[in-house]
């Protein structure tokens, strides 16, 4: 059984931060092939020198590349919180308009106690997963 988590687990912290690496390359890329085709002398200054280092057709097609995984990782993002929110029933989805998650007492004073005192005790937020579970 996972360990239960309020927030993001380790997995999609990662993911995540995958995910603004790609951006940011996409941003870089982005820049430089625009300088190399209409950008101003300034801008040629600033990333101009990385089409000397890697080949533009790379960078071109790294550029795509990188394009499509971020669109396939926004349709994958939307259908995995759709997905999860109807499995767990904790209003995942609707905590984004609302504010507000469902998540059992223990759970969330395990989860403070562990940001305070950097202590974790999974007996603890197990139990109170497993009296969530009977509620249902």
């Amino acid at each position: 059984e996972p360990f239960p988590q309020v927030g993001h687990n380790t997995l999609a912290a990662l993911s995540y931060m995958a995910v603004f690496g790609i951006i940011a390359w996409e941003c870089l890329t982005g820049i430089v092939l625009y300088s190399d085709i209409l950008g101003t002398h300034a801008l040629r200054e600033l990333v101009g020198w990385i089409p000397r280092i890697i080949d533009i057709q790379i960078l071109r097609m790294s550029h795509y590349l990188f394009m499509y995984l971020l669109i396939g990782f926004a349709i994958h993002h939307v259908y995995s919180a759709i997905l999860v929110a109807r499995e767990e029933r904790n209003a995942l989805m609707e905590s984004i308009y609302t504010g507000y998650k469902f998540a059992p007492e223990a759970l969330l004073d395990e989860e403070i106690d562990a940001a305070l005192h950097g202590s974790v005790s999974s007996e603890a937020a197990h139990a109170a997963v497993a009296n969530a579970a009977k509620v249902r």
